[in-house]
């Protein structure tokens, strides 16, 4: 039987990474790597040591890998998936360290990868069944219906990989952070991928602990993970030509609204920096407390 492994990152949140560690034990879990993304020296890790004890003394295996740097999400996703596989094929439960899951979540999962799903999305719990989402691959907008030239997204807080999804380095480390989810639904799609989209496997969901919306590092990797987009996810020239200018349309008009709304030139200045950057091929981190 092919092992469930519960990758988690964590970023400078002991409080809520043992929180969702706990949970995933709670939910049936045995096998636990936790990235550490931080670049605290360990600071943060050391601050959940008691809690980690306990979960290895509950028969619990738990590997933490220190990053070393924030790598973002994606890389610290690709190098958790190589901590797991390095010991044998496994399937895997990615989940955001402010999430929790419920009850029967971790088997109902497992049931379904086990009958042929590529990647399973669960629904938080208390809020209405999982509502389809559509990226718009020539605009750069998200919107609840279907239509021409969309991508229906995958994004959540917790994603289940198949054996398959795990064996590979399964995001795009272009992206820092935002993009990869979408990234990941339009390759999924293009290659035939089942996505399972399961409103009876529940998690809990706090919310972003690490990324604050309005902050210049949200605005700047928002802004730069819809402009990757526009090349991951059209292959014609055409195509990447006219999500050029869609964006070039609808991110300024973005950023505008954003900045009148908060009274505050950041969104406006992180999509100066981010699309200044992708030009000159320069990523900046911009995470707080890093370069």
């Amino acid at each position: 039987m092919t092992r469930m492994v519960g990758l988690v990152l964590h970023y400078r949140t002991p409080a809520r990474t043992s929180a969702c560690l706990e949970s995933l034990v709670a939910a049936g879990c045995r096998e636990l790597i936790v990235i550490d993304n931080s670049g605290d020296q360990g600071v943060s890790v050391t601050a959940m040591s008691e809690h980690m004890t306990a979960i290895r003394a509950g028969g619990c295996a738990l590997d933490v890998v220190d990053a070393g740097r924030n790598l973002g999400f994606a890389a610290g996703v690709n190098l958790g998936l190589r901590q797991a596989r390095g010991t044998g094929p496994a399937r895997i439960a990615l989940v955001n360290s402010d999430a929790e899951l419920s009850a029967g979540a971790f088997a109902r999962a497992s049931e379904l990868l086990a009958a042929g799903a590529d990647l399973v999305v669960p629904n938080e719990e208390g809020q209405p069944a999982v509502a389809p989402k559509y990226y718009a691959r020539f605009l750069g907008l998200v919107l609840p219906f279907a239509g021409p030239g969309m991508v229906r997204m995958c994004s959540g807080a917790v994603l289940f990989l198949s054996e398959r999804l795990a064996a590979t380095d399964l995001f795009d480390e272009a992206f820092f952070f935002y993009g990869e989810d979408v990234d990941l639904a339009g390759r999924l799609a293009r290659s035939g991928g089942r996505i399972i989209f399961a409103r009876d496997v529940l998690f809990r969901h706090v919310g972003a602990v690490s990324a604050v919306r309005g902050s210049l590092f949200y605005e700047y990797h928002i802004v730069r993970g819809h402009w990757l987009l526009a090349m991951r996810l059209n292959n014609r020239a055409w195509e990447r030509l006219l999500a050029v200018v869609g964006r070039s349309i609808v991110l300024p008009a973005r950023a505008g609204l954003r900045s009148l709304r908060s009274r505050s030139l950041t969104p406006l200045t992180g999509l100066a920096l981010a699309t200044w950057d992708l030009v000159i091929g320069r990523p900046r981190n911009l995470a707080p407390g890093q370069a």
